[in-house]
């Protein structure tokens, strides 16, 4: 709730009174954040600071911005793409909001990704980075390839590539860092990016996305830019049966999610024709109860959400509930041939590192 009142406050454009007031105490809270983050930048882009290898080839994939910016689905398309190529692949996450031992994000690529025996894709959660990629070493010293997810601030680790994901409808943190907007750390930072990826492009008009180039382009000039979309490609019922989109058009549903950007899950469902009765949004990393599913369940047959929400639903679950959930298939579609580009940025610089 806290979260929701300080994004409508970010967003609003004539704020009250009171808005106003909260707006110049956050001014104020952002000026040591943002300070701090460019002495700590200045320390690492000296050397003061060390930065360490994780005795691997290392891929990057994060964010300047808090939450919502589709990093997990990219993780697992990398992950899936590079073990094609041949490349024994690790995921290396920081497990944020972790419950039970692991995070949502880890418990979702682990159910999602596919991993054969001889070339498994791990998934290790570690805040410290160094510290998980020397516990996978030790037990797979044939893993050839580490893959950071949400890891643009975690400068400690070494890295061979630096993506940065940009939310298009949401690009740039409201122009404010952490706690006034959600930059995590300034936007000269995006120089360090060796590739930019802009996220849910379908979101904004041709004119606003290439004022969101424009503007990348005053930070980082030389970056490729690569555009995707996620597009929900079905639903997935409890027993694992694919359902087309169309499936849900005649159903009376409730959409609920507690992700970074609810808003455009919701957008999705609605555009298909999806018979809504009402959109929860709880907060990012939410630990469902029974309490927040039962009064879901009481005024709609059909609850929709998304993988995410679904690994901490789904134990929750009793034989008996009165309404079906389902989860959304979504998919990463790239525009033009971006998935070729950046497939061969990665061979032309992570390539030969890899373990014959």
């Amino acid at each position: 709730m806290l979260k929701q009142r300080a994004l409508s406050l970010m967003r609003d454009p004539k704020p009250g009174p009171m808005g106003r007031f909260l707006r110049c105490f956050l001014n104020l809270l952002e000026i040591p954040y943002a300070l701090m983050m460019r002495i700590r930048n200045k320390l690492y882009d000296c050397e003061a600071l060390a930065v360490r290898s994780l005795g691997r080839a290392t891929l990057s994939v994060g964010n300047l911005t808090t939450g919502g910016t589709g990093k997990t689905p990219l993780v697992r398309w990398l992950a899936e793409q590079l073990h094609q190529r041949g490349w024994s692949c690790a995921i290396l996450l920081r497990g944020y909001a972790a419950k039970n031992g692991q995070s949502d994000e880890e418990s979702e690529l682990r159910r999602l990704l596919q991993s054969t025996p001889d070339k498994p894709i791990l998934v290790k959660a570690d805040p410290d980075r160094l510290s998980g990629a020397r516990q996978i070493l030790a037990d797979h010293p044939r893993i050839d390839l580490f893959l950071l997810d949400d890891a643009f601030q975690h400068r400690r680790a070494g890295r061979d590539l630096d993506l940065v994901l940009i939310n298009a409808a949401e690009p740039f943190g409201f122009g404010h860092v952490l706690p006034r907007g959600l930059l995590r750390e300034p936007m000269s930072g995006l120089k360090r990016a060796d590739a930019m990826v802009l996220t849910r492009v379908d979101a904004v008009s041709k004119d606003q996305l290439d004022a969101i180039t424009q503007t990348l382009r005053t930070y980082n000039s030389s970056a490729p830019i690569y555009q995707t979309r996620h597009v929900i490609t079905g639903w997935i019922d409890p027993a694992g049966e694919l359902h087309p989109t169309d499936a849900i058009g005649d159903q009376v549903a409730i959409a609920f999610c507690g992700i970074g950007d609810p808003a455009s899950f919701d957008r999705q469902v609605r555009s298909m024709g999806a018979n809504l009765v009402d959109s929860r949004f709880f907060p990012d990393h939410h630990a469902y109860t029974l309490k927040d599913l039962n009064p879901l369940a009481s005024r709609a047959g059909l609850l929709l959400t998304t993988e995410k929400d679904w690994v901490k639903i789904a134990p929750l679950l009793p034989p008996n509930f009165p309404a079906k959930v389902w989860r959304a298939r979504l998919q990463l579609q790239w525009l033009d041939d971006d998935d070729q580009k950046l497939l061969t940025l990665i061979d032309s610089r992570l390539g030969k590192a890899r373990i014959p």
